[in-house]
């Protein structure tokens, strides 16, 4: 129950930090050289909207993660509070994520044990 109340409240926390990215972040990053033309146009509407949103997330949280693309500066353009947010919400995912593939593992474990 509070694995589902944990993926609620950090679906919601993604959803608002999506509303309040900073728009020179996308104006600068979100084009030709750091995506390609195809990307731009698939992350622009809704929904991978917000798969953008969460990917700048993590660029902004943890800016070695955008050397790649070239995105190394990209969190000089936005505020102190968005970055620890940002932070925060990205770890949150990932201990999710490994929460709930802990869980799908240990009832696989239990169907391949106990199963007659």
């Amino acid at each position: 129950m509070l694995l589902i109340l944990g993926v609620g409240l950090t679906a919601f926390a993604i959803l608002v930090m999506h509303f309040l990215i900073p728009k020179g972040l996308i104006e600068r990053y979100f084009k030709v050289p750091y995506f390609r033309a195809g990307e731009c146009a698939m992350f622009s509407g809704f929904p991978f909207s917000v798969m953008r949103t969460i990917m700048f997330m993590r660029v902004v949280g943890f800016p070695k993660s955008g050397e790649k693309r070239g995105l190394t500066n990209a969190y000089k353009l936005a505020p102190r509070w968005y970055k620890n947010i940002s932070r925060v919400i990205i770890i949150l995912v990932i201990v999710l994520m490994i929460s709930m593939l802990s869980i799908t593992f240990g009832f696989f474990i239990h169907y391949l044990v106990y199963a007659e």
